[in-house]
């Protein structure tokens, strides 16, 4: 049938064929498609393919199915989650329409500048760091950031929204210190809660709205909001009222690994990290890491059969130096995309920081005992670990806490059948 749609995402080119999210604008056939997703594939084709375009599409479409095979990719669950109601590609007959200005336009723009400013084949990671445009990023690439640990930092994490957020309160407190009368009309505190408010919401557009920059972006909202109410709020009640609303606004997130891992990864900290200043920064971020590492193990294993050795070393360079370096020079291109030699320079820079480290992580990864590779686990025995490492995270005047590392041993036995 005739489709007019709307490409709503980063057209993605692989292997001589595109694949889009398409939004249905129009439809002789496919009527009651008109204002729902699809996923299109389009093969061998010359056109280029760009996020907000309207095309005329003839397509032959069906309902989402994948192969239901024991341990392997559920492309059912895939399609809820993202809220296709039909998958398909497209034939022969095409006509462009027109094209809208949306947000994941302007991202493909930018991304497209990265890549012409750098090295041909090395802006992937700028590109990921800065917009959260991982289409470039290779099967390998990833296998390497999986046996490093450092997955979560790549695309955007909710800690980058969080330095976005931080950085405009520093910019916000300079603007008052060069014209302190400003704060005769505007007090200060609320100028900061606006901006960094505003600041985190547009970093977390540039980056598709992925759900751990949403979280971020609403905690720091609600945390925020209730300064500038003069209310008193808890950061769990911050988790909690985020949590409602990426329900609310997309329930079948919950299908997600991200969904779980990053929540869970929060709720950690605020229950075993210490509220004592006694320890330094240094001493606070390596319990913060032992922290994640040792609390999402339960998770990662269950939904990816494997684990990192060298994660949480790693991790321990990895989040400092992307982060704060990296990240930075990225974000400082995007700001000043519109002066394209200046934006060169930042993005030249960025990839220079991030080449070096990625040979590092080559290296680290080529150990044979990087990552573990276990058998699928079922949820009791999930459930079980999660409660161990729970008790091993306990206060040390707990007594007989390390018990719980039994609990978390059943994870490490092999419990499928071998295939001889």
């Amino acid at each position: 049938g005739t489709v007019t749609v709307q490409i709503i995402d980063l057209p993605k080119y692989d292997v001589d064929q595109w694949q889009f999210q398409a939004l249905v604008l129009e439809s002789d056939v496919f009527s009651e498609l008109v204002g729902k997703k699809i996923k299109l594939s389009w093969y061998r084709t010359e056109q280029c393919i760009n996020s907000g375009d309207v095309w005329k599409l003839q397509v032959k479409l069906s309902i989402p199915n994948g192969v239901q095979n024991p341990g392997g990719f559920d492309s059912e669950q895939r399609a809820m989650q993202q809220n296709w109601v039909a998958q398909g590609y497209v034939k022969k007959q095409a006509d462009h329409i027109a094209y809208q200005n949306t947000i994941d336009r302007f991202r493909s723009q930018l991304s497209q500048q990265i890549e012409s400013a750098l090295p041909k084949g090395n802006a992937r990671f700028i590109q990921a760091l800065a917009l959260g445009d991982t289409r470039a990023i290779s099967d390998q690439d990833w296998e390497i950031l999986r046996r490093t640990g450092i997955t979560h930092l790549i695309a955007i994490s909710g800690f980058h929204v969080g330095i976005v957020a931080l950085f405009a309160v520093y910019c916000s407190r300079l603007l008052y210190k060069v014209f302190p009368r400003i704060g005769l009309t505007v007090p200060w505190p609320k100028t900061c809660a606006w901006v960094s408010m505003t600041s985190s919401f547009a970093y977390t557009a540039l980056a598709g709205f992925a759900i751990p920059t949403v979280r971020t972006s609403l905690m720091i909202a609600v945390l925020l909001m209730a300064k500038i109410l003069y209310r008193n709020i808890s950061t769990i009640h911050a988790v909690a009222l985020s949590l409602f609303v990426i329900l609310l606004w997309e329930p079948f997130s919950i299908l997600s690994a991200g969904f779980w891992l990053s929540f869970s990864g929060v709720l950690l900290l605020i229950a075993f990290m210490p509220n004592t200043n006694k320890h330094s920064q240094i001493g606070q971020f390596i319990r913060a890491q032992w922290v994640v590492s040792l609390g999402l193990l339960p998770l990662s294993i269950g939904f990816f059969s494997q684990t990192t050795v060298i994660g949480p070393f790693v991790n321990m360079i990895a989040i400092p130096w992307i982060s704060l370096v990296v990240v930075p020079l990225a974000l400082l291109g995007v700001v000043f995309s519109w002066l394209p030699l200046l934006a060169s320079f930042f993005w030249n820079c960025a990839y220079q920081c991030m080449h070096g480290f990625w040979l590092l992580l080559e290296y680290f990864q080529q150990m044979h005992w990087a990552s573990i590779n276990l058998a699928e686990a079922n949820i009791f025995t999930i459930t079980l670990a999660i409660l161990g490492v729970c008790l091993c995270l306990l206060p040390k005047s707990v007594p007989a806490k390390y018990l719980g590392v039994f609990l978390v041993l059943p994870l490490f036995f092999k419990t499928s059948e071998q295939i001889p």
